[in-house]
């Protein structure tokens, strides 16, 4: 089956290419250029719609908009006499004919062409142009943040819950089915938590960049990239704050505020933000596990609630020094702190039999318990940009240093309602820190027009020192647990080059690239003098060939080849006890994963479908293993053998009115994972189904109400059989003050449709885990912006994001 499918997918491709390459001969190799100002006062226009007609066959049109700075390009031309045509809503059309390509210079320019205001259509209309919700670019796709299918939006979070392609499932946004991408901020900085992309504001945003396949100038851990953009005018001076205040509800109440301050000059630029937020939430889960003791079946039924009080207080600060044009000075600091306070409340019922029959019941133990956790995170960069005299050509330096602190003390107690005075439980204290350096140099050239090339290279040492002290306790007595307490260092390097070619024909856009990551680790843990080695070397190429035609189509076919490491918590070998039937521990002889990935995607206007199919070696995923004497089901992360997908994403949206905007969003997945465990082989595949559709409504100018319903059907995760979940969301969004003040009033997941519910059936294993955690919640916000609304934080050389930071993050999450 797996040869087949590879051959199909190859005569795909081949076909594709053929069928591109027939295209491409039909095109020539001309470019037409210019640009649209309004003739009153030369501002340009953006979004004018510029359409080129050849006199010799009328029904070859090239249609595009122009950019922010009225500008535009028309490629793939050949020689022969044209007539363009200008109009924007507001304006006279505009026609001018005669224009000669003789091809004595492959480069065109038009001049500059002047719209006369039409005072007439100015007075009467009311509806103003509008970017298309998705369009592709080379390598990424792109979603306009302000269409009026996000005008109801109030953060980041809001916009990505209703954007073409994304899904929030398990916690955390995905693409293309079942990947998860790295979310950046302006493609640079480290990638951003949940909390943090609710402390972006929506009206700060101007596109969402999808890119399936990034390229080698990127971290070979990025299989996939979602990046903010925030707006930016650069030339602008002056201040801009932006300050808010939230109020949610789910069971408990939250409480969130902070704010954002920018200061531009022509010589520097100064950015800052804090905030606060404070969001108690809860987990209720209920799980059944059946078992075999001693030629007995056994039913053991576990309902805990475990009550979380998170507090993260983040800051950040930057300053850029522009010392001339050509020479750029950053130096910026980012820090987090977060407390958070567990009780967990858990009632474990062992009944004889399948049932929960009372009558049957063997043993009743309670567990409470608080665990506390102190995390602190901060990174300080440097960097430096050269831009050569050479257009196009430019290097860059850049060093980050990071130091991650986390304490954490877990206190369980446990009894047996028919032994009450018989009590067990754990003291465990765990330290962790973890020490980052990495240095990271890029250069980048224009050998012509046509041909740019980048190079580059990084290197990154770290550091990770784990500490667990653990105790037991009986009847209220504290007994050390030597077997338990531990002590675990590991240090890795990571060797990075890379280079990237780009080749545009005029007709369209190729390129090609590889980055060589080698990386060489070490890790030992104190008991049981548990040490490895790990040295290993990973080419990851990359393609890319990007087609444009016609009235807004284009066809990208992609290729990449990505790893992904595990993150730093899941090589630690200590074992935290949860609950006395429940163990976690890390698995220091974890090996990395690998990724192949295809896509051919198609787009023709605000359409946009893509076919992807992916490859996975060595999946890090958490095996879990019952002892049948103990009844313990220990949880550890090891390495499945191979995975592999098939998807099908379709996005468009319909404008049924002006005051009516929809949006849907499919996408059917196949999942195969096989594997030769210990236990023997192991197989799970499922076809899965997922929809996003959105409605927005103009109830009159800067007030929208939205409606959001989603829904996707069984699917499968590694072990686990995962039920289908489904949501619906409101929101009301009022602007006042001409849009310096905002009121946004959300209720999500109405219904509770987003209740998790997994099994497994593995070896001895029969275990069922319903989860319903705070996805239903009531929130109010209130933004209020003073100053130059055109200033916001975007800096011009925001630090890099790096792999070690989010494995840091993936690890302190667990």
């Amino acid at each position: 089956m797996n040869k087949r499918l590879i051959r199909l997918l190859t005569l795909l491709f081949i076909a594709l290419f053929e069928f591109t390459s027939l295209t491409l001969k039909a095109q020539g190799n001309l470019t037409l250029t210019g640009s649209v100002v309004d003739n009153s006062n030369n501002t340009p226009v953006e979004l004018a719609t510029v359409k080129l007609i050849s006199t010799e066959d009328p029904n070859n049109i090239k249609s595009l908009q122009t950019d922010s700075a009225g500008k535009f390009t028309i490629k793939g031309l050949k020689k022969g006499i044209y007539s363009i045509n200008v109009s924007y809503l507001g304006y006279k059309m505009l026609d001018k004919a005669g224009i000669e390509l003789t091809g004595a210079t492959p480069v065109y320019n038009i001049g500059i062409l002047k719209l006369i205001p039409n005072l007439n259509q100015l007075g009467e209309v009311q509806v103003k142009a509008e970017k298309q919700l998705v369009s592709n670019k080379p390598g990424k796709m792109e979603i306009n943040a302000q269409s009026k299918i996000f005008a109801s939006s109030n953060t980041a979070f809001d916009v990505l819950q209703k954007a073409p392609g994304v899904a929030l499932l398990n916690g955390s946004f995905k693409i293309n089915g079942n990947v998860e991408p790295d979310i950046l901020l302006n493609g640079r900085r480290t990638p951003l938590s949940m909390e943090e992309l609710k402390s972006i504001p929506y009206d700060n945003i101007e596109k969402i960049e999808i890119i399936s396949n990034p390229n080698s100038s990127y971290e070979g851990d990025r299989k996939a990239i979602i990046n903010i953009v925030l707006k930016n005018k650069v030339k602008e001076t002056g201040y801009n704050t932006s300050l808010y205040t939230e109020y949610a509800r789910n069971k408990y109440n939250q409480f969130n505020f902070g704010g954002d301050f920018s200061f531009k000059q022509k010589k520097y630029t100064i950015t800052a933000s804090a905030g606060r937020i404070w969001t108690p939430a809860f987990t209720d889960i209920t799980g059944n596990r059946y078992y075999e003791q001693d030629g007995q079946n056994y039913l053991l039924n576990t309902k805990s609630f475990i009550k979380n009080k998170p507090t993260l207080l983040y800051y950040n600060a930057g300053l850029e020094y522009y010392i001339d044009t050509a020479n750029t000075f950053g130096v910026y600091y980012r820090g987090t702190n977060t407390k958070i306070s567990q009780e967990p409340n858990s009632v474990s019922k062992t009944f004889l039999g399948n049932t929960a029959d009372d009558s049957q019941l063997v043993s009743l133990i309670n567990t409470t318990g608080l665990t506390k956790t102190d995390a602190t995170n901060a990174t300080y960069t440097v960097n430096y940009e050269h831009a050569f005299h050479k257009k196009g050509t430019k290097f860059s330096l850049e060093s980050n240093l990071g130091s991650y602190d986390l304490t954490q003390n877990q206190n369980t107690i446990s009894s047996n309602v028919n032994t009450p005075t018989n009590t067990s439980g754990i003291i465990n204290d765990a330290k962790s820190t973890i020490d980052l350096f990495n240095i990271n140099a890029d250069f980048q050239t224009a050998f012509s027009k046509a041909i740019t090339l980048q190079i580059g290279g990084k290197f990154n040492n770290s550091t990770t020192k784990d500490g667990l002290v653990s105790d037991s306790v009986k009847n209220n007595a504290v007994i050390n647990a030597a077997g338990q307490t531990n002590n675990f260092k590991y240090e890795e390097k990571i060797y990075a080059y890379y280079f990237n070619l780009d080749y545009d024909f005029g007709f369209a856009t190729l390129e090609v690239g590889t980055r060589i990551e080698d990386t060489r680790s070490t890790g030992i843990a104190a008991i049981a003098s548990q040490s490895f080695t790990k040295n290993y070397t990973n080419v990851l190429p990359g393609a890319q060939l990007y087609k444009k035609w016609g009235s807004g189509q284009t066809l990208t076919l992609s290729y990449a080849k990505k790893i992904s490491r595990p993150s730093y918590r899941d090589l630690n070998p200590f074992v935290f006890i949860i609950d006395p039937y429940t163990y976690v521990s890390g698995n220091p002889f974890l090996n990395p994963s690998t990724y192949n990935n295809f896509k051919v995607e198609y787009s023709i206007h605000s359409v946009n479908m893509s076919l992807s199919y992916r490859t996975q070696k060595n999946i890090i995923t958490q095996l879990p293993v019952l002892n049948s004497e103990t009844n313990i089901l220990t949880y550890s992360p090891l390495n499945l053998d191979k995975k592999r997908n098939i998807s099908f994403d379709l996005n468009f949206p319909l404008k049924v009115a002006n005051w009516w905007t929809l949006e849907n969003s499919s996408t059917v997945l196949h999942d195969h994972y096989e594997s030769q465990l210990a236990g023997g082989a192991f197989t799970r595949n499922k076809i899965n189904f997922t929809n996003n559709f959105v409605s927005t409504f103009t109830i009159s100018p800067g007030f929208y109400f939205n409606t959001a319903f989603f829904y996707t059907s069984p699917s499968v995760f590694n072990f686990y059989q995962v039920n289908a979940l489904s949501s619906l969301d409101f929101g009301l969004k009022k602007e006042l003050l001409k849009k310096k003040l905002t009121i946004d009033v959300n209720y999500y997941d109405v219904y509770r449709g987003r209740k998790d519910v997994l099994t497994v059936n593995y070896l001895n294993l029969h275990n069922s885990l319903s989860q319903f955690t705070n996805t239903r919640y009531f929130n109010f916000r209130l933004t209020y912006s003073f100053g130059n609304q055109s200033i916001n934080g975007n800096l011009k050389n925001e630090p890099k994001a790096t792999e070690e930071g989010d494995r840091v993050k993936n690890g302190l999450n667990q």
